[in-house]
């Protein structure tokens, strides 16, 4: 008899890293397993699609409709999608979210009777699925977004750390995360799972030395001579994502490198992302912008790419890196991922990175410390610039395959079914 996978998930599914790792475990075929999702989603989709799951395994919560009739709330600065934030929440709101989550909880639990729930981000809804459902093992994945609200002096976050706690296993995605989830919960270190960042079973090491990947012109890259470098960057259009100061960078590189082209992947929110639709429309002659791609396409962008840039002031690992790494792509990237290089001590080899600007407020920085941070974004773009393209994608590409990282899960979810 399969075991039954209950998998909780509070934000639209595929957005984000911790959306599409979501996706891709609802997208396993494993006869150990059988899996249903409850899953965040608006009005405008009311029938998400969550991998392979039949629609009557998948069990939205809607917002934007009654009974909860506001915006999704995000744990992200910058939602890839319309949202608001759990801190513009009143009392009634929280309230309501608390009560439709718990519902749908509690009705799913009846209904589909899980040996196990695996609850993604170590937040608001965590924290009150041991009380929705006492007697189901609960493992808690904290992706490191949530970690900064976690350790909030306010109610509102001990009334998470309190719920959270509660579960009897928890995963992080990279060992620090796990240091500090121990620490805001007070739970065991033995309790946490450090687990590697990785990208999805899309991304295979490509062959740099096939006709096609080095002149190819795929759909929404801009035709190059294969010589020239193409940068490549994947995130949210926002200031805290660092693109502005990239593209007045690739601006500037442009005159002495005439060859300079940069691929943007990614959606934004507002007037921060109105303001870099339109830098971007003025340069159109070496800036590319794509929306959205699938998985498989934009494995196509990372292998296109000789370089891939991260230069955003947020916390967490940049999943961007991990697949830049994969690909064989040289990588400059502002000084976050520390701890991955500890992991995979290998990953050095392709970095150039850069101090973060002094911030003025959460992923904000000082206006005075702008002109210091562009210089070092420029220098450590153009010393990579510098460098022997990358030929041995496949030697990085063991160390993030997604059937490891999935079989580490799968070794949690036993463990915990096994106490």
């Amino acid at each position: 008899m399969r075991t039954r996978i209950l998998q909780i998930y509070s934000h639209r599914n595929g957005f984000t890293p911790s959306g599409v790792m979501c996706d891709s475990i609802a997208r396993q075929d494993d006869r150990r397993w059988t899996q249903q999702a409850i899953i965040a989603t608006t009005r405008n989709e009311p029938h998400p699609r969550v991998g392979r799951l039949e629609n009557a395994e998948i069990h939205p919560v809607v917002f934007g409709a009654t009974p909860i009739d506001f915006s999704l709330p995000t744990i992200y600065p910058q939602a890839p999608y319309p949202a608001t934030r759990f801190e513009l929440l009143g009392p009634s709101e929280v309230r309501a979210y608390r009560t439709a989550w718990t519902r749908r909880i509690e009705a799913v639990v009846a209904q589909f009777q899980p040996d196990l729930i695996y609850s993604h981000h170590a937040w608001l809804v965590s924290s009150f699925i041991k009380q929705a459902a006492p007697r189901v093992p609960l493992i808690i994945h904290c992706h490191g977004d949530e970690l900064e609200l976690l350790q909030a002096d306010n109610a509102l976050a001990e009334e998470v750390r309190q719920g959270c706690a509660q579960a009897e296993r928890f995963i992080a995605s990279a060992p620090r995360g796990g240091a500090l989830l121990t620490t805001a919960l007070g739970v065991s270190p033995q309790q946490v799972h450090a687990l590697r960042p990785t990208p999805t079973d899309d991304f295979y090491p490509p062959d740099r030395s096939s006709s096609d990947s080095a002149g190819s012109s795929r759909p929404g890259l801009l035709a190059a001579a294969p010589d020239r470098s193409r940068l490549l960057f994947r995130g949210k259009l926002s200031v805290a994502s660092g693109l502005p100061w990239l593209l007045d960078i690739v601006d500037r590189l442009r005159v002495g490198r005439p060859g300079l082209q940069l691929h943007v992947v990614g959606v934004g929110v507002g007037r921060e992302a109105a303001t870099l639709e339109e830098h971007m429309r003025e340069l159109s002659d070496c800036v590319c912008w794509s929306e959205r791609l699938d998985n498989r396409q934009l494995a196509d962008a990372f292998r296109d790419a000789t370089h891939y840039v991260s230069p955003g002031f947020f916390a967490g690992v940049p999943q961007g890196i991990l697949e830049a790494a994969a690909s064989g792509c040289r990588i400059v990237c502002s000084e976050l991922p520390g701890e991955t290089f500890a992991q995979a001590p290998r990953l050095a080899e392709l970095v150039q990175s850069f101090p973060l600007p002094r911030m003025a407020a959460g992923d904000r920085p000082a206006i005075e410390e702008l002109p210091v941070h562009l210089q070092r974004l420029h220098n450590a773009l153009d010393k990579s610039l510098s460098e022997p393209p990358m030929v041995e994608a496949a030697t990085f590409a063991a160390l993030f395959r997604w059937p490891t990282v999935l079989a580490d899960i799968e070794t949690v979810w036993t463990r915990a079914l096994q106490t």
